[in-house]
């Protein structure tokens, strides 16, 4: 009788004392937190702009000063200067591809230019050249037309990308203290109990 009064209570004295830890009732939202908000892409081709326009500065020099080193100056500068920029945003493959479109877009405007080329006329039979002005003019679209593409189409930063699921704060595992035994007094005699906190 007495021991079945003092586990009694005891065990009052352990329902009495019980408590959740904080950590645990905060965090009832599962083990994985929301991810970080991704960024949406940015533009940045007002810096190919800049250098497409420094290499047409350098092109209308050379027409008037009639200089080379300012051409091939406008050469560098439009054929690099956008793709340096694409690699110093860490983005290799847009400097190849910018670098491929500005190569390849003027040959193929300039051959598209030299096929409607109208050479048939008895005004330029014997012009060896007839196909030239409409080359030339066709290779200008295409440098046009690669610098617009380049801006408008490749000078995106991608989008950062969500970051990684971060774990939920990690929560205290259920722990149980136990309370040294106290003597109870009882009416037929004494007895001990036992408590804790869990």
């Amino acid at each position: 009788m007495i021991g079945a009064r003092a586990s009694l209570a005891g065990v009052l004295f352990l329902l009495a004392g019980a408590r959740v830890s904080p950590a645990v009732a905060a965090d009832e939202e599962g083990a994985l937190a929301a991810p970080a908000p991704s960024s949406g892409a940015s533009w940045y081709g007002y810096q190919t702009v800049s250098a497409d326009a420094t290499a047409a500065a350098l092109t209308a020099l050379s027409f008037q000063t009639n200089s080379g080193a300012a051409s091939w100056a406008a050469i560098g500068v439009y054929l690099l200067g956008a793709p340096v920029v694409h690699a110093a945003h860490q983005r290799p493959l847009a400097a190849l591809g910018s670098l491929g479109l500005r190569i390849g877009m003027p040959l193929l405007a300039a051959a598209v230019g030299a096929a409607t080329a109208d050479c048939s006329s008895n005004r330029v039979l014997n012009d060896e050249n007839c196909e030239f002005g409409p080359s030339v003019v066709g290779a200008g679209i295409g440098l046009i037309l690669a610098a617009v593409i380049d801006s408008a189409a490749i000078a995106w930063d991608p989008p950062s990308s969500p970051g990684p699921y971060r774990p939920a704060a990690v929560t205290e595992p259920w722990s149980i203290r136990l309370l040294a035994p106290s003597p109870v007094p009882m009416r037929n005699g004494a007895g001990f109990a036992v408590g804790g906190l869990f």
